[in-house]
């Protein structure tokens, strides 16, 4: 079984203005350190609750808006976000992310049109997809 069976693309209800998508997490200090150390991006605002990400792989592509839910009773989940951001260099993003530690969830490979895709996690089970020329 693949680990992308648990989760279903469906669309997220919380997108925002200018291209900005909303995360759920547990822990912001966890979730900046994941997207500004282990994907290059920067935080724009920040509070004690969220906070609005963009650069790096992001630039230009999307504004990530990362809000803290605290720790969930035992059973509850967090709603999965799961995007898609299409850009070149996939394989040696995916190289990149493979020797930084990222989470790989669906791992490199060419579609029948030629794309080439793969996607990521963050600790919480936010997922972004990488789709392109390789």
């Amino acid at each position: 079984m693949s680990e992308l069976e648990p989760w279903v693309r469906q669309p997220f209800p919380n997108f925002g203005p200018d291209n900005e998508v909303r995360a759920a997490v547990t822990d912001l200090g966890r979730a900046k350190f994941f997207y500004v150390d282990k994907l290059g991006c920067e935080v724009l605002k920040s509070s004690d609750s969220e906070a609005l990400i963009t650069g790096g792989l992001l630039r230009g592509k999307l504004l990530l808006r990362v809000a803290c839910r605290g720790k969930l009773p035992p059973g509850v989940k967090l709603p999965v976000l799961w995007t898609t951001i299409f850009l070149g260099g996939t394989r040696e993003l995916f190289r990149d992310f493979e020797f930084s530690g990222v989470k790989i969830v669906e791992p490199f490979h060419e579609t029948e049109s030629g794309r080439c895709e793969f996607t990521i996690a963050d600790p919480d089970g936010n997922m972004i997809s990488f789709s392109g020329p390789p």
